[in-house]
């Protein structure tokens, strides 16, 4: 038998013994990666609303980032959904 290296790479890969298979990824592979990219889209809006926000100043908007940094998915939402009505409260 010839050592590996020195066969032709075609007889390498024709080899029985290194069967493939293609890996299916799990549903809750795709659940998380959509879940952390949804996070991650309205922690962004978030955030860049809040800075562009002239209405909350001083404690109240570095409540706000704290919120939206430290509890993620719902300090977002809570923001965007609370949050911007102080816009009209004001």
């Amino acid at each position: 038998m010839t050592p590996l290296k020195s066969r032709p790479i075609s007889e390498r890969l024709s080899n029985s013994n290194h069967n493939m298979e293609i890996i299916a990824p799990s549903p809750a592979l795709f659940f998380w990666t959509l879940l952390s990219l949804v996070s991650l889209t309205l922690i962004s809006i978030a955030v860049f609303h809040l800075l562009r926000n002239r209405f909350i100043t001083g404690t109240s908007r570095t409540f706000w980032l704290l919120i939206i940094l430290f509890v993620p998915l719902f300090g977002a939402t809570f923001y965007l959904t609370i949050g911007r009505k102080q816009q009209a409260d004001t």
